[in-house]
């Protein structure tokens, strides 16, 4: 019975210790599970902190262009981008945009440009950055180039969705008839075998090959979208989000953010409408004597269209109604004319405002005071500012119009469109004649988007 009995306490012991060794095993495991998985969340949310800081870097360059600062050929002017860095490893200007660049490049993201630090991926890898065609620096009077403004700023590059059933964006041609992508940034991650078996080797030789730091897709090797060759204004050519993971392998790994045309638009008719705001405020407070320029008539045709300073949209003294409310003229019917260092005044050689049709989207309302451009005249219009209270006390509203909003019924196909107010402008700010405004935010949802800027200018 004892021999037994010790037997029995043997065997028990032994489970014991086998019992422990399986949790401790099983502890260790779902500790380096944690760990990895930790590791891995920590690497995404590098990632996500970088690809969103060249985003608002981007935009806010974009955004800056034709403030007197650059002196590109043809003149920065708002909404433009910079050519990717196509830099070796081993140039000193590394991190610094290109001097130029196919209109459709790929390349490293120009994080010395753009003033960021020295950015990386979760995977310490440096990003990668591509802009549409339309978005570069090329002359505006030549076709197939033109203006860039709320009518033409369309994006046209693809990017697929990582489920491989959609898209984010999609181009078209014309742009017109598409939702591309503005731009891309892409992050590659750790270097994975492609899906057409090239097993990424990222020396300092291979610094500028796509395809050792960018992934591809398809059903046979990279037949339905490769991130490493993208083709501009192609609806199916373009790229692909990651991650995409098949049977435990990672097929692509890039992450990719973009810059919409809605976005970089709103801060492109912000930078205009306050560029419009302070040359009417200069000029009031400046050599005119304290007079508000009276608007041109939405009717001047000479008004619309991109070319040279044109001295046919003159602003109107008789303009009907009891607010006087049409577009900024090129000229005040009284001395003295625009300040000459105003934007409506720049050299033919460096207008970006004319050049890219600008005077078409930017209306214009002076308080009854100030019709007839009288001196020194009290402001009475006012602008709805919500959250903020409403700001009375006003001489002049500038509204610059976005892009047109077909659930609004806009349309700017033709002249006839584009003297109606209603094909550009929302809400309060098409109905100039009660000395009411409204400034929101955009929200296509809400079907809004204009911007406002006032003299004196709104808080």
């Amino acid at each position: 019975m004892a021999k037994m009995y010790k037997q029995a306490r043997q065997r028990g012991a032994v489970l014991l210790v086998g019992l422990i060794i399986l949790m401790v095993a099983m502890a260790a495991g779902l500790t380096a599970l944690f760990s990895q998985r930790m590791g891995d969340a920590r690497k995404e949310a590098i990632t996500a902190a970088a690809l969103a800081q060249a985003k608002a870097a981007l935009l806010g360059w974009a955004w800056r262009q034709g403030d007197g600062t650059t002196s590109n050929t043809p003149v920065a002017r708002p909404g433009e981008l910079p050519c990717p860095d196509l830099r070796p490893l081993s140039d000193p200007y590394i991190g610094t945009a290109s001097a130029s660049c196919p209109p459709a490049a790929l390349g490293r993201l120009p994080w010395k440009t753009l003033g960021l630090p020295d950015l990386r991926d979760g995977s310490g890898e440096r990003l990668w950055y591509a802009r549409s065609v339309r978005f570069r620096n090329q002359a505006r009077l030549t076709p197939p180039a033109g203006p860039l403004n709320p009518d033409t700023a369309f994006g046209q590059i693809t990017v697929r969705l990582s489920d491989r059933m959609g898209f984010l964006h999609r181009a078209a041609s014309p742009a017109e008839n598409g939702t591309g992508a503005v731009a891309v940034i892409i992050a590659p991650g750790a270097p994975i075998r492609r899906n057409n078996n090239l097993q990424q080797n990222r020396t300092a030789a291979n610094y500028l090959t796509e395809a050792h730091y960018l992934d591809c897709w398809g059903t046979a090797g990279c037949n339905v979208e490769d991130n490493a060759n993208f083709v501009n204004d192609d609806a199916n050519n373009g790229f692909i989000m990651g991650p995409i993971r098949i049977k435990d392998r990672d097929v692509v790994n890039d992450r990719i953010v973009t810059i919409s045309r809605d976005e970089i638009l709103s801060g492109m008719v912000k930078r205009v409408a306050g560029d419009v705001a302070q040359a009417v405020e200069s000029y009031f407070l400046g050599a005119s004597s304290g007079r508000i320029p009276a608007p041109a008539a939405i009717t001047n045709d000479g008004c619309l269209g991109a070319g040279d300073v044109s001295a046919t949209c003159l602003a109107d003294l008789g303009l009907p109604g009891s607010v006087p409310f049409g577009r900024i003229p090129s000229a005040p019917s009284k001395s003295p004319v625009w300040n000459a260092d105003s934007v409506f005044l720049k050299g033919a050689s460096t207008y970006w405002f004319q050049q890219n049709a600008w005077r078409e989207f930017v209306f214009y309302a002076v308080a009854p005071a100030c019709a007839g451009e009288v001196v020194g005249c009290v402001g009475s219009l006012a602008v709805n500012n919500p959250p903020a209270a409403a700001v009375g006390g006003k001489r002049a509203v500038i509204i610059v119009s976005g892009a047109a909003l077909p659930a609004a019924g806009q349309q700017r196909l033709t002249n006839a469109h584009k003297r109606n107010e209603n094909n550009y402008l929302e809400d309060q700010n098409s109905s100039a004649q009660d000395s009411v405004f409204a400034r929101r935010p955009a929200s296509p949802a809400t079907s809004f988007n204009d911007a406002v800027a006032t003299v004196p200018r709104l808080p």
